[in-house]
């Protein structure tokens, strides 16, 4: 079954007065899945090992990440493309003063940066065009987050229509589709760093995640 069929269509609201449900996110801060943010925090879904349950919680500004997500949603698109992240549940939470925050149930991915150095070069040689002397660089000169700074840049010039680097089709397509939605939504930047893409583990080898590119 696809996963936009168990997605709701209409986002549920609920009403939670006083706010409270904020607080039970504003110190969550695992070092291992990246949610350490301004604008939201990551936690174990405790129903399941694979799940992480993401929820805003600056209500008074700009959402980019929701806007992202009803994007993929509204496009068919979370389960149609590896490289988008796959979205189970979102839930609308509205206090009294009428602020909106959301809560999304997730998949579990991992950072780059907890990948071996092996497994991190893959990641970069498998879906880029690196030649040998860059390689060699980042091989005699290995810093922790190296080649997840050397991915970025790439990312980040594919989105802004500089594909000339990228093996990867369905990338390709994923960062496409991230340029138009950006140009469909003036209010949108990009913000493709090493904090905002992760890596999905697959029976097919490690997949780049395109998790939250807008600010």
């Amino acid at each position: 079954m696809k996963i936009l069929d168990l997605l709701e269509k209409q986002i549920e609201t609920v009403v939670s007065p006083d706010g409270k449900y904020r607080g039970k996110f504003k110190n969550v801060s695992s070092p291992n899945d990246g949610s350490a943010g301004f604008f939201s925090r990551v936690k174990d879904d405790k129903t399941d090992p694979h799940m992480i349950v993401k929820n805003t919680i600056k209500p008074q500004y700009s959402d980019g990440y929701h806007t992202y997500i009803k994007e993929l949603i509204e496009r068919d698109l979370i389960d149609t493309n590896p490289h988008f992240p796959r979205v189970y549940n979102v839930k609308r939470i509205e206090d009294r003063h009428g602020y909106n925050v959301y809560k999304y149930t997730m998949e579990k991915l991992v950072r780059l940066v907890d990948l071996s150095p092996e497994m991190q070069k893959a990641v970069l040689v498998n879906n880029f065009k690196v030649n040998p002397e860059e390689l060699e660089i980042l091989e005699n000169k290995y810093e922790e987050r190296a080649i997840g700074f050397y991915i970025a840049e790439f990312l980040e010039a594919g989105a802004g229509g500089d594909v000339s680097r990228i093996k990867s089709s369905s990338l390709v397509d994923a960062l496409k589709v991230l340029g138009v939605i950006k140009e469909e939504n003036n209010m949108l930047s990009f913000d493709i760093h090493i904090n905002n893409y992760m890596i999905r583990m697959t029976s097919h080898g490690p997949q780049i995640v395109l998790t939250d590119p807008f600010s």
